[in-house]
């Protein structure tokens, strides 16, 4: 290749060459005018632009949209950046919101900051496809693969120059984020007991102070159920209606994480530098995979700290917002050392250890921890720390995405999407030998509540009974709001006599806690509310026959009388 010709392509990879002719107008002068970027504003524009890019091509090559033959660079790239296969119609609404909407925002963020925009990438980042899956286009990748070049030069450059690549996936489409809604205040002091007068068997119920404000989010599906958060999520309040977006961009943020490990180590590969004990990049994009897999922040800390320990080949650690996660042999670097690394976002030295920061977020949220003062060590974390701080971020992203589509907006409980996936997975194969208890609770009379005090109290209602009902449940215990005033309750390894001492409990619990509006100038005052509830135990071993079986006792239950349990089989008490 001619030096010139060599010239010319670096030109274009840095975007430096390009002139454009054009007459100054008040715009120019306006933009000659304003303050450059900084190298971490132009860092942020390339990597929306190229998250964009690359999730778009990626989603036209899984549904099959590209012209044939496909490039190999085009073909590989959706497993490459981790984005997987789903439903036709969530890959079209993924394609769709990055085509008309994500695209031509990080094109709108690199002419802001007063980037020259080559027309390859103008015509990628610009509305460019007709998104109809019965219809669909035809789309050559060959100008994809185009822009992505030109993008990869300049993001590149700002990598290999120190600069701190982190990926913001932003929020679904359509919704905003709203303030949390205040939760129920109940007046009875914690741990105050009531018990029945009516019953044979006493059953002793909590009253939860508060409701306290922990996020469901954070918890897996089999989580033991604890007093649900007030925050709202970004759902509509029907349990039972969900939208397939949340899944599309759970997918474009995983898709994004995976784009900055490979392109980190496409830059650091470029570089050519050389790293310490073996650490070169396929086994830095093996740990940035490995910490991928992680689905809770404890399961990432752990297993940021274990691939520490692997690339450099001493005792490793992390700090991630705040939590150490180190082996119990070796004490944590002193407060003021943590101080250090999170207040300046640069490497330290102290005490036998390195530390590198690690960004998420545009913010310093944690620490890579390396039991040696061996600069080398700090030189592989510092290409590791990145792929870290884009790792948690996906997590995070991940974790608010189920958040949206598996949990209560109004009660912080699990929806009935959620219920209907843990109950096939408890009843299923591989719990089949464990008993499972359901107990369907109904709101007696709500109607009224909602009629006589109108829908903002009955809303409190709803989020009084959820914090009830979780605080009143044992250790291991899953709570759903099914839909309207009614509740659900799995109790997996509950026989049907043990289930009923635990809804009985929760009955007493509601029926004694009176329910205290915000306490403003003639706010009503509104009475404790009653339940119903109906129970059913497995065997059978199918979940529409345990519903139905709930359903009916449930029916029972409202017609003897109210505020009572009935089961649908089992011990003469429970009838």
């Amino acid at each position: 290749m001619s030096s010139r010709l060599t010239k010319t392509l670096a030109c274009l990879g840095v975007l430096t060459c390009a002139v454009v002719v054009a007459p100054l107008g008040p715009a120019t002068v306006a933009a000659s005018a304003r303050q450059p970027p900084s190298a971490e504003e132009r860092l942020a524009a390339y990597d929306e632009a190229l998250v964009a890019l690359t999730q778009e091509l990626s989603y036209l090559v899984l549904l099959g949209w590209v012209k044939e033959p496909v490039p190999d660079g085009a073909r590989t790239l959706p497993a490459a950046i981790g984005i997987e296969p789903m439903d036709t119609a969530d890959m079209v609404d993924a394609l769709a919101y990055l085509d008309g909407q994500r695209g031509p925002a990080a094109l709108q963020q690199l002419r802001a900051i007063g980037e020259r925009v080559p027309t390859q990438v103008d015509q990628v980042l610009s509305p460019n496809v007709s998104v109809h899956a019965e219809n669909h286009p035809v789309i050559g990748a060959g100008v994809y693969l185009q822009a992505y070049d030109l993008l990869l030069g300049p993001w590149s450059q700002l990598v290999d120059a120190g600069i701190v690549p982190s990926v913001a996936v932003p929020p679904a489409n359509g919704p905003t984020v709203t303030e949390p809604a205040p939760g129920p205040a109940v007046t009875l002091a914690a741990g105050t007991t009531a018990t029945s007068a009516t019953s044979a068997t006493s059953a002793t119920a909590t009253i939860p102070a508060t409701n306290p404000a922990t996020n469901p989010a954070t918890a897996s599906a089999t989580t033991p159920a604890t007093t649900p958060a007030t925050e709202a999520p970004l759902v509509s309040d029907d349990s039972s209606a969900g939208s397939a977006v949340p899944f599309a961009l759970a997918g474009l943020a995983a898709g994004a994480v995976a784009l900055v490990v490979a392109l980190t180590l496409r830059s650091r590969r470029r570089a050519g530098r050389s790293r310490r004990g073996g650490a070169v990049g396929d086994e830095v994009l093996d740990a940035g995979r490995t910490i991928m897999a992680a689905v809770d922040v404890d399961g990432f800390g752990w297993a940021v700290a274990a691939q520490v320990t692997r690339l450099v080949g001493v005792p490793g650690g992390a700090l991630v917002d705040g939590r150490p996660f180190a082996p119990s042999d070796r004490a944590f670097p002193d407060t003021a050392t943590l101080e250090r690394v999170l207040s300046t976002g640069r490497e330290v030295r102290a005490h036998g250890a390195t530390l590198v920061p690690v960004v998420a977020g545009g913010r310093v949220v944690g620490a890579l921890v390396a039991w040696t003062d061996d600069h080398r060590a700090g030189e592989v974390l510092g290409v590791f720390a990145p792929l870290v701080g884009a790792a948690l971020q996906g997590l995070r992203t991940r974790v608010e995405h189920e958040h949206l589509a598996f949990d209560d907006a109004l009660t912080g409980v699990g929806n009935r999407r959620r219920f209907d996936r843990d109950l096939g997975e408890l009843i299923g194969p591989a719990g089949r030998d464990r008993p499972v208890a359901l107990a369907m609770v109904d709101i007696d009379h709500f109607k009224q509540v909602n009629d006589t005090h109108g829908h903002p109290v009955g809303d409190l209602v709803l989020r009084h009974v959820a914090a009830v009902i979780a605080a009143n449940v044992r250790q291991g215990d899953l709570v759903y709001r099914y839909g309207g005033e009614e509740f659900a309750v799995l109790l997996p390894d509950a026989p049907l006599d043990d289930a009923w001492r635990v809804v009985e409990r929760v009955r007493l619990a509601v029926a004694a806690s009176p329910i205290v509006t915000d306490g403003a100038a003639g706010a009503p005052a509104v009475p404790a509310v009653t339940v119903s509830v109906g129970v059913s135990a497995t065997p059978p071993v199918d979940a529409a026959a345990m519903v139905r079986l709930a359903d009916g006792a449930l029916y029972d239950a409202k017609t003897g009388g109210r505020n009572r349990v009935s089961c649908a089989t089992g011990p003469s008490r429970c009838a």
